[in-house]
């Protein structure tokens, strides 16, 4: 295995237990609706397909993945692949754990802001606050921000901690 990409923290946060809720009744109801109003039972293939369609969409953008490498950061909505963004370990200047306020700093969770200033959050009010070399700064939601935090300043090395 090629020493580069050797994971050293991974973290994963779901979404809060509400917007669970939210999509899995959203796929209840498209499927038990017609039958509760007297219809008939959706064919299998419709079962299969919105089934389908509310797994796809969990795995697309459900919750937040963060993957610590040895020289860079992965961080992504869902499983982390199609929706995410890679930060090289010597592009942070400045790191800490903050607590934000989700709603009225950046409108809510998920991916969102500007090009300078910008979140990866799933839920919760607590991140990790980077601030790369370019000024950009760029926050990432965490369940342990703290465990986030020193495992970053870990990977960075002893003779290159953020800040100095």
């Amino acid at each position: 295995m090629d020493e580069r990409r050797r994971v050293l923290y991974r973290e994963r946060t779901g979404w809060s237990w509400w917007l669970n809720l939210l999509l899995f009744g959203a796929v209840g109801g498209a499927l038990l609706g017609p039958v509760l109003v007297g219809g008939a039972a959706p064919e299998p293939m419709a079962w299969a397909f919105t089934l389908g369609l509310g797994g796809l969409i969990y795995l697309l953008l459900g919750g937040l993945t963060v993957v610590l490498e040895p020289d860079r950061l992965r961080v992504g909505l869902g499983s982390g692949r199609p929706f995410g963004t890679t930060i090289a370990l010597d592009d942070i200047e400045e790191l800490e754990s903050v607590e934000y306020r989700p709603l009225r700093d950046f409108g809510g969770w998920g991916f969102r802001g500007t090009r300078d200033r910008r979140i990866w959050s799933a839920r919760g009010n607590r991140a990790v606050r980077l601030t790369l070399r370019d000024d950009r700064v760029v926050y990432i939601g965490s369940d342990q921000p703290r465990t986030l935090e020193n495992r970053i300043r870990g990977a960075m090395g002893p003779l290159r901690t953020a800040g100095t």
